[in-house]
């Protein structure tokens, strides 16, 4: 039985830089996505150069974050044992960064910007409250 328990204890432990690095990158693309929404309000002013790097933040490196923190939520979920639902609010977050983009291309800004706030809550959600706590 003890060996059962340390060798679930060390598999955990090999897991515990999943959660600091989660909740890292999930703060850093809720900082790109307020970024991005400065960069949206100065583009409204005329700032074809803020359109640009709006566009290129949110294609390029929002994306890319987005799908990091889903991968760092599943694996602080399924190999470190963690509570399941920093995976579930990721998977909803990336999901909203696909409709973003889509919306922000067609110009349908009813659904982009509220899109952009959910993105921007789930994101910060996942930085404050992801805790090295087992799920109930």
């Amino acid at each position: 039985m003890s060996t059962d328990v340390r060798t679930q204890s060390r598999q955990t432990n090999r897991w515990r830089w999943v959660n600091p690095a989660l909740r890292v990158v999930a703060a850093v693309q809720a900082v790109l996505v307020v970024l991005q929404a400065s960069l949206a309000g100065l583009s409204l002013t005329g700032s074809r150069e803020a359109l640009v790097w709006h566009e290129r933040l949110g294609t390029e490196y929002v994306t890319l974050l987005g799908m990091i923190v889903l991968v760092l939520a599943v694996l602080n979920w399924r190999p470190a044992r963690v509570a399941v639902w920093p995976s579930l609010v990721a998977l909803v977050a990336m999901l909203a960064l696909f409709l973003q983009m889509e919306t922000g291309y067609s110009r349908t800004l009813g659904v982009h910007l509220p899109s952009g706030v959910l993105i921007f809550g789930a994101n910060l959600l996942i930085a404050l409250k992801a805790r090295l706590s087992r799920a109930a």
